[in-house]
């Protein structure tokens, strides 16, 4: 991330600007006193020196500060040009391509995602090339000045730019790192040092002294003495970081450049283009030297922390694994070991780096056998050469075994030779444990199923049968071998046993992976025959990762039977099958209701056999239930499919009329011509086993409307009625409500004799 600052900046508060000021000032200042410096050595008039350590610190300051601080540079550029004489149309030209130099350089820095602390190589080259970039700038805004105010010759101008170019770029390199990376952690860190930055400082100047100040120059002979300073710069790097280093080179290249402008040292020469640009050329070596020094550090400070993180993120791994891990080398010592392998050795507070399986053998006994096993296995996994698995058994410390689960690994160097062996040991010995108890408990259930008297089969997702007990054949007459991955052929989901239509619970439990227990459905047999089941279907599995279903299901052909002859018992006759006294009370609850809302008449007819109690007299029993069973037939023949017949018991029987209508008189003349038709057809001669016998009927009727009586009234009325009719001399009919009826009919039933 760059070290620069924004583009953008908010508004400053009181504080902030006071601060402002402040590093204005402190600008303005700093590059008078630096430009003030540099021009006391010009080197072509007045206006061009040889090194311009102002441009370092305007392009420092724009890095550090930002780029709102310009008009300090702008303003103490034209206080430099105006403090040697400038006019201000030259001062302020001048001073112009000063600002926007280094506003060039800053610019370029800040594209490029240049880091201020030098920590990286690019940074060194970023920075050479944002100070050459931006001083072209520089160079031609100052020597255009000059060279249109006359200042500067034509035959010189060329000469002019390119020393004002390397000057002004050459004082962004010295200056600028310097400016850029010194800080208050920096300096402490000096301070911690100061000892030996005396000692090199002390040096420093005796090598340089020597070298730039007694050396009298006038020859190249004298060169190779200013390779007597590298050593210092390095030294300076690596001791004292990034601003060390620019120290050094800023103090060498300023002691190496006092002593040229005065006829000293190695750079000066008869040629003099030759020892200035030799000059320039040391003082760049110099600062990169020592920048790509302390970017080096930096680059292997880095690689040494991710390295160091990866081993301990790489440690922790290996740590954190239940598995014991070890890494053996091409001889087979030891050379990294996890907790839980350091366990399963027993080796906490033992020294076991370099080991081999043979020497902790000898050393410890009770590992012997296993330290054998182990050197077997590491052969064959060697001569293997792949990824081999082995079987080891160890015994803990109490004496209990553990099965191990073992994986080698052999590693090779490039010409074949050992190099490495990686073993990972897993204790299975729970795994296998809890897999005999599956074992186990699968045996168990599958002689549970066995011998489980309801049917029991398992589908997978698509309907198709992947188990099914002996019972679930036994009843449905199909083999397992004949099922097993077709869909059940025996299932008619759509129809349960009482034809009402059915949704196929194994389906709706695949669908939502909801169980459903107490359903009723019909199965079909091999040879056809259909049989009620109540069927329980359980998922396997959760809901959305269903994997199939269990339905356990039991034949209820006997429950269904049994609970249809209670209904019978309950509500019919068991010996004609009429209706009883309990259907016949229901019935008439509905009829009155049904009567009401349409507001229509209904009768109940009151029948009774004339001279019954001498037929049972004197045929028995048996006899008369035959009548009584004829008489049944009859009546149910000569009403209506939707009128109700019922016996109370003895030679008693109910017939209920509804939708009679809704006038009293029609209605009881339409109750009156069934009782007519009842009374013809039960006057009709019988055979009660082979023996002809004539019976008749007594009839009384009774009307009701809505709920006007009740049920019992109801009855009441048309006993009496009976009575009535009876009294009459049997064998008619009396109705209750109408009290003028006609009397219909005379003839009484013989008795067999």
């Amino acid at each position: 991330m760059s070290n620069t600052a924004s583009f953008s900046f908010p508004a400053p508060g009181p504080g902030e600007r006071g601060q402002a000021v402040l590093r204005l000032l402190l600008l303005v200042s700093a590059y008078v006193g630096s430009g003030r410096l540099g021009l006391a050595i010009p080197y072509i008039g007045s206006n061009i020196t040889l090194v311009w350590l102002p441009t370092g610190i305007a392009v420092a300051a724009l890095v550090r500060w930002g780029w709102r601080y310009w008009p300090g540079i702008w303003l103490g550029a034209l206080l430099v040009n105006l403090s040697i004489g400038s006019s201000w149309l030259v001062a302020g030209s001048i001073s112009l391509g000063n600002t926007l130099g280094p506003l060039a350089a800053w610019w370029l820095l800040q594209r490029l995602d240049f880091h201020r602390a030098f920590d990286r190589q690019k940074d060194v080259a970023l920075f050479v090339l944002g100070a050459g970039s931006g001083m072209l700038l520089t160079a031609s805004g100052g020597v255009a000045s000059l060279w249109l105010t006359g200042l500067v010759p034509t035959e010189l101008a060329g000469r002019a730019w390119l020393t004002w170019w390397l000057g002004d770029t050459v004082g962004i390199l010295l200056a600028g790192p310097l400016l850029l990376t010194i800080s208050r952690s920096s300096r402490q860190a000096l301070s911690c040092r100061r000892s030996e930055l005396a000692v090199w400082c002390l040096l420093t100047l005796l090598v340089a002294w020597g070298a730039f100040i007694l050396n009298a120059g006038q020859g190249t002979g004298a060169l190779p003495l200013a390779f007597l300073t590298l050593p210092l710069v390095v030294w300076a790097a690596l001791r004292f970081g990034v601003t060390g280093a620019s120290l050094a080179a800023l103090l060498l290249s300023a002691i190496a450049t006092w002593g040229t402008a005065h006829g000293r040292g190695p750079f000066f020469l008869n040629d003099v283009h030759q020892g200035l640009m030799l000059l320039w050329a040391f003082m760049v070596a110099l600062v990169l030297i020592g920048l790509l020094i302390t970017a080096l550090q930096a680059e292997g400070s880095r690689a040494e922390a991710e390295i160091k993180s990866s081993q301990e993120r790489l440690s922790s791994l290996i740590e954190a694994m239940p598995d014991a891990i070890f890494f053996k080398d091409g001889a087979g010592r030891w050379l990294i070991t996890n907790g839980p392998a350091q366990r399963l050795f027993q080796l906490q507070g033992n020294e076991w780096l370099g080991i081999t399986d043979a020497a902790l053998g000898a050393a410890r006994p009770e590992f012997g056998d296993l330290s054998a096993a182990c050197q077997r296995d590491d052969e064959l996994a060697w001569q293997a050469g792949k990824v081999c698995l082995f079987e080891e058994q160890l015994r803990d410390a109490e004496g209990r075994p553990h099965q191990f689960e073992v994986r080698k690994v052999p590693i090779f160097e490039s010409d074949g030779r050992r190099k490495g062996l990686i073993v990972i040991a897993r204790n299975v010995t729970e795994e296998r444990n809890a897999l005999r108890e599956i074992e186990q408990l699968s045996q168990r259930n599958e002689l549970l199923l066995m011998a489980a008297g309801e049917g029991i089969y398992g589908l997978d997702e698509q309907e198709r049968l992947t188990f099914i007990n002996p019972a679930a054949q036994r009843m449905l007459g199909y083999r397992a071998d004949e099922l097993i991955g077709q869909v059940p052929p025996w299932r008619h989901p759509e129809q349960a046993a009482d034809d009402r239509p059915n949704e196929c619970p194994v389906r709706q439990t695949l669908a939502d992976g909801l169980p459903r227990r107490g359903c009723e459905a019909w199965f079909l047999r091999r040879d056809g025959r259909g049989f009620p089941v109540m069927l329980t279907v359980s998922p396997i599995g959760e809901p959305g990762q269903l994997s199939g279903a269990v339905v356990t299901f039991q034949d209820v052909t006997e429950r269904k039977q049994a609970e249809a002859d209670i209904h019978r018992l309950a509500f019919y006759d068991p010996l004609t099958g009429l209706a009883n006294r309990r259907l016949l009370h229901d019935r008439l609850a509905q009829a009155f209701a049904k009567s009401a809302r349409q507001r229509g008449h209904g009768a109940v007819l009151f029948i009774d056999l004339d001279h019954f109690k001498a037929l049972n007299d004197t045929l028995g029993h048996d006899v008369g239930d035959v009548l009584l069973v004829e008489v049944a037939r009859r009546l149910v023949e000569a009403v209506r499919e939707e009128d109700t017949v019922a016996r109370l018991g003895g030679d008693e029987f109910v017939v209920m009329l509804e939708r009679l209508g809704g006038e009293l008189l029609p209605a009881a003349f339409q109750a009156e011509r069934v009782a007519e038709k009842i009374r013809t057809a039960l006057n009709q001669p019988y055979v009660l086993k082979g023996q002809p016998y004539r019976s008749s009927p007594s009839i009384g009727i009774s009307l009701f409307l809505g709920e006007q009586k009740t049920r019992d009234e109801l009855l009441k009325h048309a006993d009496i009625a009976l009575y009535r009719a009876k009294k009459a001399g049997r064998n008619t009919i009396r109705c209750y409500d109408v009290a003028d009826m006609v009397e219909r009919g005379s003839g009484a039933g013989q008795p067999i004799a």
